[in-house]
C-alpha cells in the first residue's frame, strides 16, 4: 500500500490485507462472510497474536534468566516475532472487515517464506535438507512451546 499515509505499527509501509471467505453450499464457489462475522473471527486473531506475543516475551526472559544461570548456549538464539497485525473496517452499504497483517519480505536466496513449526502441534515442519539456520530457528521454537 501507498499514498503517503504512514501505516503504525508498520514500519516498511507494505502489508498484506486478508478477507475471511467460506464455501457455498450449493455449488462450492466461494463467497466473503458477513462483515460481522468477519470482524469476530479477526479481532479473535489479533487477540490471539498478542497474547502469543506477550507468551514469546516471556520465554525470552525465561531465556535470558538461564543464559545468566548456566551461561549462553552452544547454538545462538534468534530473536524471533510475530507479525504486527490490526484491523480495518470498511463502514458503507455493508460493513466490511480486514485483516492488515505486516509483509513478510522474502527473496529467492536464504529469506524465502519458511513453515518452520506446525499450528497444532510443536513439531517440525522443515525438511531434512533445509539450512542449518532453518532447523535453529525451528528448534527454539519447540522449545518455546515446552516453555510455554
Amino acid at each position: 500500500m501507498d499514498g503517503g499515509a504512514d501505516l503504525p505499527p508498520f514500519t516498511n509501509r507494505r502489508v498484506c490485507v486478508k478477507q475471511l471467505y467460506r464455501e457455498r453450499e450449493n455449488n462450492g464457489d466461494i463467497a466473503r462472510v458477513d462483515g460481522r462475522y468477519e470482524l469476530s473471527a479477526f479481532v479473535t486473531e489479533c487477540n490471539c497474536i498478542q497474547w502469543a506475543s506477550i507468551l514469546l516475551d516471556l520465554t525470552y526472559q525465561f531465556i535470558a534468566h538461564e543464559v545468566d544461570r548456566r551461561g549462553h548456549p552452544r547454538l545462538p538464539i534468534p530473536k524471533l516475532r510475530y507479525t504486527r497485525v490490526m484491523v480495518a473496517i470498511v463502514e458503507g452499504v455493508k460493513e466490511k472487515a480486514y485483516l492488515i497483517d505486516e509483509w513478510i519480505e522474502t527473496d529467492e536466496g536464504e529469506r524465502q517464506f519458511q513453515k518452520y513449526i506446525n499450528n497444532r502441534f510443536p513439531t517440525p515442519c522443515v525438511s531434512s535438507s533445509a539450512s542449518e539456520k532453518a532447523h535453529i530457528i525451528t528448534n527454539v521454537l519447540v522449545f518455546t512451546q515446552h516453555v510455554q
